[in-house]
């Protein structure tokens, strides 16, 4: 069956990336698995906040999309859908993401509208799916 897409939002529970030691990385991996593919990427991660690294890595984005235009400055999805590192960019900012709905316990009424807006675009099932995995 396949999933009906949703204008603005990704499944992000499916997304990963295999980093350079052969390990596969979502957003269920280690925060010490995240926190060196941050460094890899020139993030540091300590004494900064969620806002910060959410701040770092649409700056990488941004760089990302300016490699991927083509001669009439179009974006080609094609090309940025396959870049590496925009897979990274990806999944550690759905990382954050997951780590933000957890400190906020999954309760759109403490998140920020932003936050709020990519949560309740969530299918249910995969709200579900992010409240379980998180209490094992």
């Amino acid at each position: 069956m396949k999933k009906k897409y949703i204008k603005g939002f990704t499944d992000i529970l499916g997304n990963c990336f295999i980093n350079d030691n052969g390990q596969l990385i979502n957003i269920y991996s280690s925060l010490e698995d995240v926190n060196k593919e941050f460094y890899k990427l020139g993030i540091i991660t300590d004494n900064v906040t969620i806002i910060d690294l959410f701040s770092n890595l649409f700056v990488l984005s941004m760089a990302e999309l300016s490699l991927t235009t083509d001669e009439n400055n179009k974006v080609s999805v094609t090309r940025l859908s396959l870049s590496y590192n925009y897979s990274i960019i990806t999944v550690l900012r759905n990382h954050l993401y997951l780590l933000s709905f957890y400190l906020c316990e999954y309760n759109p009424n403490l998140m920020s509208p932003d936050l709020k807006r990519i949560f309740e675009g969530l299918p249910d099932a995969d709200k579900n799916i992010l409240k379980y995995k998180n209490k094992i």
